[in-house]
């Protein structure tokens, strides 16, 4: 190749002619020895016009090359100048190629890229103004695209740029150096001149698949840009900086619920159907080993369809008896509590009949037949008494009103009355405090899924203790929402909802009078909702529970 190229210069001298420019079809696609290499930075290289200049390195935040360095760059550039001949310079170049490439494959990144740039160095004065030989284009083309990517690599991507635009100047179609500037590019934010660079060796050649695979992930981080840009606009749109005011903050959540729903449904929805394909080749797998030939995924999946649609059907009926036997059993225990709550009023009442007959059997001193509570006035206390005999009234007075025997007594609530006596007592605010306290402990467990309040809402309503004809009657009611959240095993978030108790009273008796509405304020996921709504039962019934027994705390205290 040497001797070939000295003899090429010579005819070129002689003849005052250039050699046709060429592409070499091997620098297409980058080569297994251009990996990561590192490299310090390059002093003295050319400018398209020829001048040597010193590139920057302000963009990519290079190291200053040694003293040592300069003085071997120096020495190669000296021999340039010399009077050695070209083969004598090309076979100089092709040494440091290897070297380079044998520094790179030892993980020597700085002496790789040192090689790479003084072989480029020492063919300068053979390609003057872009006149060299073709052979000798082919070897400054590739050292070049080397050095773009070394420095590419380190992280200088202007001085990759650069180094790539120098390889296009000796020939403009050169693909792996366009492919190298396209990189660069995109390393310095410059995605447009990325993009055409990268189209550019895509038309030279369509078959290469790094530069389709960088063309794409640009297309993608453009994208990616403009959705961060719109989401960007978006966030000021329904949210000022530093304040919660927003123009449709209202409208936006909605719609990041919405999307974040359908984005858990679409997630839900590709795991499951990944979970079904690897049932699938468990079933393939299983079958050969029993020598039967596999089935497609199609008809496994209609068999495993039909398979799951009679479980499903033999589950629900299997929860349909289990919720009939349960009601079955609530409704035998409400009717054993009402008559137990009858056979308790039936001897209250009783008790009553046999209190009034011994009233009726009290005797006075004169033989009278009166109340037990009669008292009779001695003849001590009548004298202190003094005449209590009716008297006529003066006709000045007002006129007299004939009286009503049948007419009730006022009477005031004394000690001594037994008799009509009403008397209340104020309780809302330590009957509040323990209603709330029931409710909060109300949860419920169904399959792997539990339920748990979360937040009890401001009870409104009073309570009291009144005492009626020698009876204590416990008076209450309330008005309160209740929120819970339902949980897996894994304590993760599946559900929460809401439990309105519109009018929990004292004349409740069973779950049935008890007024309460629910609704979800986070909806479960399709492929469990079943057993979260089975589970969300237990909890009303659990709510219900912790109203009886409220109740049965407020007869204890009072």
């Amino acid at each position: 190749l040497a001797r070939r190229t000295a003899m090429n210069m010579n005819m070129n001298m002689n003849n005052d002619a250039t050699a046709p420019l060429a592409n070499n079809p091997a620098d297409a696609n980058p080569t297994a020895e251009e990996e990561d290499v590192k490299m310090e930075d390059a002093n003295n290289n050319q400018d398209p016009n020829g001048n040597t200049t010193s590139m920057s390195t302000s963009d990519d935040q290079a190291q200053p090359a040694t003293s040592s360095d300069d003085d071997e760059d120096d020495d190669y550039n000296e021999a340039v100048t010399t009077a050695e001949g070209a083969t004598d310079l090309i076979t100089k170049a092709l040494t440091l190629k290897e070297e380079g490439n044998a520094h790179f494959k030892s993980g020597e990144l700085d002496r790789a890229g040192r090689s790479y740039r003084r072989g480029a160095s020492t063919l300068k004065t053979l390609n003057e103004n872009n006149t060299g030989d073709e052979q000798v284009k082919v070897l400054l083309l590739s050292l070049q695209t080397n050095l773009s990517l070394v420095c590419l690599k380190q992280g200088k991507a202007a001085m990759s740029r650069d180094v790539a635009t120098k390889a296009l100047e000796i020939d403009e179609k050169n693909i792996k150096a366009l492919f190298r500037r396209a990189v660069a590019y995109r390393s310095l934010g410059n995605l447009d001149k990325a993009n055409k660079d990268l189209r550019k060796a895509l038309k030279l050649n369509p078959d290469n698949r790094e530069v389709k695979r960088e063309l794409i992930s640009i297309k993608k981080q453009v994208e990616a840009d403009k959705a961060k840009e719109k989401a960007s606009m978006s966030g000021f749109l329904t949210k000022k900086s530093g304040d919660s005011f927003g123009l449709y903050s209202d409208k936006a959540e909605e719609e990041t619920r919405k999307a974040k729903e359908k984005a858990e449904k679409e997630k839900a929805k590709e795991e499951a159907l990944k979970k079904r394909k690897l049932q699938w080749e468990d079933e393939c797998v299983a079958r050969m080993s029993r020598d039967e030939p596999a089935i497609t995924y199609e008809e496994w999946d209609k068999q495993e369809s039909e398979k799951q649609k009679k479980e499903d059907e033999e589950k629900k009926k299997l929860q349909k008896k289990l919720r009939q036997e349960e009601e079955e059993k609530r409704r035998r225990e409400r009717e054993e509590r009402r008559k137990k709550e009858k056979k308790e009023e039936s001897d209250d009442s009783d008790d009553e009949a046999a209190l009034q007959e011994l009233r009726g059997y009290k005797k006075t001193s004169d033989g009278r037949t009166t109340s037990y509570f009669t008292r009779e006035i001695a003849a001590e206390e009548k004298a202190l008494i003094g005449d209590i005999t009716p008297k006529m009234i003066n006709a000045n007075d007002c006129a007299p009103k004939p009286i009503n025997d049948k007419c009730p007594i006022s009477r005031s609530s004394s000690a001594w009355n037994t008799a009509g006596t009403w008397e209340e007592k104020d309780v809302s605010s330590w009957a509040r405090g323990a209603f709330k306290n029931r409710l909060s402990e109300s949860s419920a467990v169904y399959a792997e899924f539990a339920a748990v309040v979360t937040k009890v809402d401001s009870i409104s309503g009073d309570a009291s203790v009144a005492v009626v004809s020698s009876k204590k009657r416990y008076i209450f009611d309330f008005s309160t929402k209740i929120e819970f959240d339902v949980t897996d095993d894994t304590d993760e978030k599946v559900a929460s909802g809401e439990l309105k108790l519109i009018d929990i009273h004292s004349a409740s008796t069973d779950d049935d009078s008890y007024d309460i509405e629910f609704k979800w304020t986070k909806t479960p996921n399709v492929a469990n909702i079943d057993q979260v709504d089975a589970c969300r039962k237990l909890f009303t019934e659990s709510v219900c529970e912790s109203v009886k027994k409220f109740i049965q705390d407020f007869n204890n205290e009072y």
